[in-house]
C-alpha cells in the first residue's frame, strides 16, 4: 500500500511539471542531528553531528497571488556519527552510518514582499524512500607497538528482515528567500518514524535534519509557452 502512495506521489510530479508555474533546482547541505537511543546509553551516547548532502528538481503552482503548493524529488544523504571512548586509556569506537533516500517532499507556501524581496514560508510533510546505506566502524587502540586502527564496513539492508526500514515519514518547515532567479533557503526535517528495527544496539533512531540550500528557479513557465 504505502508503495503505491509513492507511484502516485511520483505521477503527480509528471503532472505538476506540465501546469506548474515554475521550475527550481536546489542543492545545499544536511545537517544531521537524529534523536537517537542506544541500549547501552552509558557508551554509545555521544553523537556527533554528521554533515550530508541534499540536491533535486522541484515545481510549484500558485493557488492565488498569496498561496502556492510545493513538491520535489531530493536525492538526500543523511547519517549520524557516534562516538564511545572506552575504559582503557587510548581506545575509542566510532560508527558512521550514511543513508541515502530519495525524498518526496510536499508543502504549502506563502509568499509575501518584504522590503522588495520575496520570502516564502513553507509546511508540509517529507515521504522518503532509502536507496542506499553503509555503517563503519573505526576502532583506535594503543598497544606496545604504537597506535593502531581498524576499519570494518558493511552495506545497510534494507527491510522487516534487517536493521533498517525502506521508509521514513515526517513534517518539514522552511523558509526561502529570493534574489531574482536565485533561492536562498532553511529548511528543518523532523522524523516521525523509527527507521531501525530495535537490535541489540540500536532502540531508536529518527531523523533530525537542517538542510541549508541555494537554487535557481525559472519562473512563469505556462505563460511563457502560450
Amino acid at each position: 500500500k504505502t508503495f503505491q502512495i509513492l507511484v502516485v506521489l511520483f505521477m503527480m510530479h509528471i503532472s505538476t511539471n506540465v501546469f506548474s508555474q515554475s521550475i527550481a533546482i536546489k542543492a545545499g547541505l544536511n545537517v544531521c542531528t537524529p534523536y537517537y537511543k542506544s541500549n547501552y546509553i552509558d557508551k554509545f551516547d555521544n553523537i556527533i553531528t554528521y554533515y550530508g548532502v541534499n540536491a533535486g528538481i522541484f515545481v510549484e503552482f500558485p493557488l492565488n497571488d498569496m498561496f502556492l503548493i510545493e513538491t520535489g524529488m531530493v536525492y538526500s544523504l543523511k547519517g549520524l556519527e557516534n562516538n564511545f571512548i572506552g575504559d582503557i586509556a587510548g581506545y575509542k569506537e566510532m560508527n558512521i552510518v550514511e543513508l541515502s533516500y530519495l525524498d518526496i517532499p510536499i508543502a504549502g507556501k506563502i509568499r509575501h514582499k518584504v522590503g522588495g524581496i520575496p520570502i516564502s514560508l513553507s509546511a508540509g510533510l517529507l515521504v522518503s524512500m532509502g536507496l542506499t546505506g553503509t555503517s563503519r566502524w573505526e576502532i583506535f587502540s594503543n598497544s606496545p607497538y604504537g597506535r593502531k586502527k581498524f576499519i570494518t564496513e558493511e552495506d545497510v539492508q534494507w527491510g522487516e528482515k534487517f536493521d533498517y526500514k525502506i521508509f521514513d515519514f515526517g513534517s518539514i518547515f522552511g523558509i526561502e528567500f529570493e534574489f531574482n532567479s536565485i533561492i536562498l533557503g532553511v529548511t528543518y526535517c523532523y522524523g516521525f518514524e523509527n527507521i531501525v528495527y530495535p537490535n541489540e544496539y540500536t532502540s531508536v533512531y529518527k531523523h533530525r535534519i537542517t538542510q541549508i540550500t541555494i537554487g535557481y528557479k525559472w519562473s512563469n513557465l505556462r505563460k511563457k509557452n502560450l
